[in-house]
């Protein structure tokens, strides 16, 4: 069995997945699969996929016939073989040394579901000017161990605790044992029309633990094309939705609406999945959820200052009111904020969720970066490598750490350089002589592709250059 799968979905977005699968390529490990499940009408990622996939590690599936994402999603799932799993956005990326820290963590602790947070990274085509091509990241090494899932449950629907969509397989890593768990209890992996939203809460209650770190693993991307880029920005967020229903073959209002009220927010996404779901988690975990209604008034009211503009406020607000008067939830003192766009503070903080951690706030065009892949790279130069951690918290295991990065490189090198990708394979082997200095195999091989480099440049400037007048007039 593969230790793990990485799973992209993607439909109409081959520019994003083509990073996203880049960055997977680029992971310090071998043992894990990549399964790029298409649903585009027109199969425009094939060819470039196996242009760069040189260790082949790709397994991509075309299917046309397939609209929706819950449907995407659980034709990608079916295909995988890993042992654990984790789906990323066409638009997100994961870190080089992901997989070192998930087999660290998990030999903690095996739980079911491993969950991480993510670098959030705008890319340069973000609808919203101020912010494109930016990226904020924190790091952390803590862990947090919950050994009763369904207490989790219960808190989110008290509103004790908002979670989002949950621990979920979505840039998480959930085990083969609780998929198919699901997938046994349900007919399928997935069943909701939110596929990140029923994969956290139903992981919580068929699960049995959770392990939630602090270090980041993953890039969340959001960009144009993509819909998570337009979830700050209520017309676009609107005009998203219609396009998401369609794919689903449901209207608008059945993603967001909320006992018949209908608001455009995601906050609004989450509270209506929660009452959608609710029946069969109750039926699952055997006990009755106390939904708070002012808790989720009050989420929905932070929500709709969330925004990049106030252009829908006023109508989100009386919306609110609406849906407020028909729980009889009282708006009387309620604290609206004001939605505040100030410019970007780039620069290094405190974290206020983490004890020993900090916040970056960077602007990438300072440093070259314009895609989701690039920003791995640079979120990944900045965190504590693993090896330094590992110094502390595991000497033992240091060398094994060193020697299983080592091996990945030198195997992703190696195909690189015979497939021609030179560029790639130079960048490789620099960064594997970093860590093995001594490496006599490869410093060879980088001679080898360097001199290839000079050659390719060679005939490139010959076959540029200017015909002589000679060769002009015959």
């Amino acid at each position: 069995m593969t230790k793990y799968s990485i799973v992209i979905p993607t439909k109409n977005r081959d520019l994003y997945a083509i990073e996203a699968t880049r960055s997977v390529l680029s992971l310090d490990y071998d043992d894990f699969e990549i399964i790029v499940h298409d649903c585009s009408p027109v199969d425009a990622l094939s060819d470039k996929i196996e242009k760069i996939d040189c260790l082949q590690k790709v397994k991509y599936f075309h299917r046309p016939d397939i609209s929706s994402m819950t449907e995407n999603w659980n034709a990608a799932l079916n295909q995988t073989s890993g042992q654990y799993v984790c789906v990323i956005g066409d638009d997100d990326a994961i870190l080089p040394d992901a997989l070192l820290w998930a087999d660290f963590y998990l030999g903690l602790s095996s739980a079911d579901v491993l969950r991480c947070p993510s670098a959030r990274y705008k890319w340069p085509d973000y609808p919203y000017l101020p912010r494109q091509n930016t990226i904020r990241f924190a790091t952390g090494t803590d862990a947090k161990y919950v050994d009763n899932t369904i207490s989790v449950i219960e808190n989110a629907y008290s509103y004790r605790l908002r979670i989002g969509t949950g621990p979920g397989v979505y840039r998480n890593f959930v085990s083969r044992q609780l998929l198919e768990k699901i997938k046994s209890a349900r007919g399928a992996y997935i069943l909701d029309i939110i596929p990140d939203f029923d994969s956290g809460y139903m992981n919580l209650a068929f699960g049995k633990d959770l392990l939630e770190i602090e270090r980041t693993l993953f890039v969340s991307g959001a960009g144009g094309k993509s819909q998570s880029g337009h979830i700050r920005l209520p017309q676009s967020q609107s005009e998203m939705y219609k396009s998401f229903a369609g794919d689903a073959k449901i209207q608008a209002k059945d993603v967001s609406g909320i006992d018949g009220v209908s608001i455009t927010s995601n906050a609004a996404t989450i509270i209506s999945a929660q009452l959608r779901m609710k029946p069969e988690i109750e039926k699952v975990i055997g006990r009755e959820l106390n939904f708070n209604k002012e808790g989720a008034i009050q989420y929905l009211l932070d929500g709709a200052v969330d925004r990049h503009d106030s252009s829908h406020l006023q109508t989100e607000l009386e919306q609110i009111g609406e849906l407020a008067e028909k729980w009889s939830v009282s708006m009387a003192g309620v604290d609206i904020k004001a939605i505040k766009n100030d410019p970007v503070k780039f620069g290094v903080t405190k974290s206020k969720a983490s004890a020993d951690g900090l916040v970056f706030v960077m602007d990438c065009d300072g440093v070259g970066a314009s895609t989701v892949h690039d920003a791995s790279q640079l979120v990944h130069s900045v965190l504590p490598g693993i090896g330094s951690v590992m110094a502390r918290a595991a000497p033992k295991k240091l060398e094994l750490i060193h020697q299983s990065i080592a091996q990945a490189r030198k195997k992703r090198a190696d195909a690189q350089f015979s497939k021609g990708q030179f560029a790639d394979a130079e960048k490789t082997l620099k960064s594997l002589l970093k860590l093995q200095p001594e490496d006599v195999a490869a410093s060879a091989l980088l001679e080898k592709v360097r001199t290839e480099m000079k050659a390719h440049d060679h005939f490139d400037q010959a076959n540029t250059e200017p015909a002589s007048e000679h060769n002009t007039e015959s």
